[in-house]
């Protein structure tokens, strides 16, 4: 149940589900948005992030990133990643909102990095790169552009 709310709806959403019938085994289960969101978070969101490891792991791929500032004024760098795979063709993978403390091109190429990195990924196999048209993300002169340029020089 869990898997399906994560992906068909909003945590909300689960405390207006039905119960599975009298006599049922699944009579007695008992699952609201408190239980659900902390099964999608410990449960489902690490298992995800393996099987994107495994899948992603050292193949060639272009990123997506845009940053936001969130309700509570906390900045995050939003990344997903495009990346080929035998089986299932062209696949877009979300690898997470990355909080930042600062926007400046330094840190979000940093953060970029070390994200990066924990899914086994190198900006080295990074062919391109998509983002908004901000300066700090696109700029000519010092931007998570230019940076990602140095350390990947065919990157588009």
């Amino acid at each position: 149940m869990a898997v399906f709310v994560a992906c068909h709806s909003s945590i909300r959403a689960v405390d207006h589900l039905g119960v599975c019938g009298d006599g049922s085994t699944l009579g007695n289960l008992r699952l609201h948005r408190t239980k659900c969101a902390s099964i999608i978070r410990n449960v489902l969101s690490p298992a995800l992030k393996d099987e994107l490891k495994k899948a992603a792991g050292r193949k060639k791929f272009t990123i997506i990133a845009d940053e936001s500032t969130d309700l509570e004024c906390q900045k995050l760098l939003c990344l997903i990643i495009r990346y080929v795979d035998s089986e299932k063709g062209v696949v877009d993978a979300f690898l997470g909102l990355v909080p930042v403390l600062e926007t400046n091109a330094e840190t979000l190429f940093h953060s970029m990095k070390n994200e990066l990195e924990t899914f086994g990924l190198s900006l080295k196999d990074c062919l391109g790169f998509a983002s908004d048209g901000a300066s700090v993300m696109v700029g000519v002169k010092n931007s998570v552009w230019t940076r990602i340029k140095n350390v990947s020089p065919t990157c588009i």
